[in-house]
């Protein structure tokens, strides 16, 4: 069958974007079998990778050799979810990495029940678009609470874990459903800011009220979502009685609530970790999906130039209360000043300071492999990694970025990969530590036990 001639300059125009942009892969949404050999001579010199509308033309596209094929189920939904479904399938098999370039042809313009040709192009950059939850995902919860007002407060918590508030990071729970029985096992905390306002300005599904509710997860206490997405409640503190629930170490009295109201009600709880920005989605009083922060931003701090034990010095004789020997009193200058010798203390201590302090919390199924990749060090760089499992035996690898995907496979089939930097098996505590050469990506791979487990990963590079 030949290619249709807007299929060929669309494939062209894919290609000569992708050469040029130095991406790393085409992705192909077809609705339709093709001539894969035409469609690859089109692309030559890129690396193509194909997702299909339905299962059986993705079982059809198995068949074809040489052709790289994602299987995705997505069922009847948009051509915006297939494609979030094909770039998770890509990055969850290691076809593609976090934060990777990718040009994508597909059909944009549904206008007829019928499968069509592909009718549009687009460049898209694998960053946030992994942080949030596929519809996919989110239809597994057998639940009464819309598709639609899942997304929305799923998409807000994990920008709040992303993003924080005001250079601080920022936990929060929201309570989606069942909001009478909710309401009736909580009490207020402070005054209720929702109060007042008509439904509409307080939809979660407008992006302008979730940008406003970020500031009021600053508060204490749990938000309060109806089913149709509309907020009833802030501040508000969670008293459900059921204590029947089994929580991971590590998670606080916030993912207790969570589990808890979760447990004797029919809601959905989604609660976000301040400390490292992960979102748990937790229903009859269990995790049944977890979402990390790909990137957290880098928060400065201000420098403080204090006396002992965090208190000023008292101020001599003479000296007015609050004035300090070597900064002027005009609060500009002070300001300058400090920030001036602030700089020349950082100048002292960079020889030996600290070029890499991370941690986060991962699930790793049973049996499973979850790898964590971090950037390339400027120079050669000291990398310690600990990781901590209570109850639930791992092994886990140091490794360099470009050896990763053999070290997953290997660790998969049961054998250490015999690239690893450093390695340690079947533990509760582990704690790798190698030498990353400059400009060398590296990743820590972990290969889970017989029984699930909850990772706390601390990486320090010196």
């Amino acid at each position: 069958m030949a290619l249709a001639t807007q299929t060929q300059a669309l494939l062209q125009a894919a290609r000569q974007l992708a050469l040029a942009l130095a991406a790393d892969a085409v992705l192909l949404l077809t609705e339709t079998d093709l001539d894969w050999k035409a469609v690859q001579q089109h692309l030559a010199g890129c690396r193509l990778l194909v997702a299909a509308e339905d299962q059986a033309l993705t079982e059809r596209l198995k068949a074809e050799p040489d052709l790289t094929v994602l299987d995705i189920d997505p069922g009847p939904t948009t051509t915006e979810e297939r494609m979030r479904l094909a770039m998770l399938e890509a990055v969850r098999t290691d076809r593609l990495r976090s934060g990777a370039d990718v040009v994508t042809v597909y059909n944009g313009i549904d206008v007829q029940d019928k499968p069509e040709p592909v009718d549009s192009l687009s460049v898209i950059h694998l960053g946030e678009h992994l942080e949030r939850l596929s519809a996919h995902d989110l239809r597994t919860l057998d639940t009464q609470v819309p598709l639609e007002t899942l997304r929305a407060v799923v998409d807000l918590a994990a920008e709040i874990g992303r993003e924080g508030r005001e250079g601080r990071p920022v936990g929060t729970l929201f309570v989606v459903g069942d909001t009478r029985k909710v309401m009736s096992v909580s009490r207020p905390m402070n005054f209720n800011p929702f109060r007042g306002y008509k439904d509409a300005e307080k939809d979660v599904r407008d992006r302008n009220v979730r940008e406003q509710i970020k500031d009021i997860a600053q508060l204490e206490g749990a938000i309060i979502i109806r089913r149709d997405g509309v907020a009833v409640a802030a501040c508000m503190r969670i008293e459900a009685p059921d204590k029947s629930y089994t929580l991971s170490m590590g998670l606080g009295t916030r993912h207790a609530a969570a589990a808890a109201i979760s447990k004797c009600t029919k809601a959905i709880a989604v609660a976000v970790s301040q400390s490292s920005g992960s979102v748990r989605i937790f229903q009859n009083g269990q995790v049944v999906l977890h979402i990390e922060p790909l990137a957290r931003p880098l928060i400065w701090g201000h420098f403080h130039m204090d006396g002992d034990g965090g208190c000023p010095p008292p101020a001599p004789a003479g000296r007015p209360a609050g004035a300090h020997p070597f900064f002027p009193r005009r609060p500009a200058m002070r300001r300058a000043a400090r920030l001036a010798c602030g700089l020349l203390v950082c100048l002292a201590v960079a020889p030996g300071c600290q070029r890499l302090n991370d941690e986060r919390t991962v699930p790793v199924g049973a049996g499973d492999a979850y790898k964590v990749e971090f950037d390339p060090p400027r120079s050669d760089q000291k990398v310690t990694v600990t990781l901590t499992s209570p109850g639930a035996p791992i092994s886990a690898y140091l490794v360099k970025k470009e050896d990763s995907a053999q070290a997953m496979d290997a660790a998969l089939g049961g054998k250490a990969p015999a690239s690893a930097l450093d390695g340690k098996e079947k533990g509760e505590d582990l704690t790798l530590s190698a030498t990353v050469p400059a400009r060398t990506g590296f990743a820590v791979v972990i290969k889970g036990g017989p029984k699930p487990a909850e990772v706390k990963i601390k990486t320090v590079g010196r």
